[in-house]
């Protein structure tokens, strides 16, 4: 019990490290994006069998993750890039 209290505080802490990291729109877009291959690896591990509604949420989930992570990626491109200036 002592154990789970420690694991569970060091969660908290590292969630709270994370959002003050980056933002809180990035900390939920993990939070959901982690449990995609928690479903492939337990459609695998467990033998279920995937219907298409299933295989095309995960593709969804897969395509959702690849789409934000570009945006961040511009958006921290455009932040980078430095205009020239003009002296007057």
């Amino acid at each position: 019990m002592i154990f789970a209290s420690i694991v569970g505080t060091g969660i908290g802490l590292s969630a709270f490290w994370l959002i003050n990291v980056t933002s809180p729109t990035t900390f939920s877009i993990v939070g959901s994006l982690n449990k995609v291959p928690l479903v492939i690896f337990s459609a695998v591990l467990f033998n279920v069998p995937m219907s298409f509604a299933n295989t095309m949420s995960v593709m969804f989930g897969i395509a959702s993750g690849m789409m934000f992570t570009y945006a961040k990626y511009q958006e921290q491109q455009a932040q980078n890039t430095v205009l020239p200036s003009r002296r007057l």
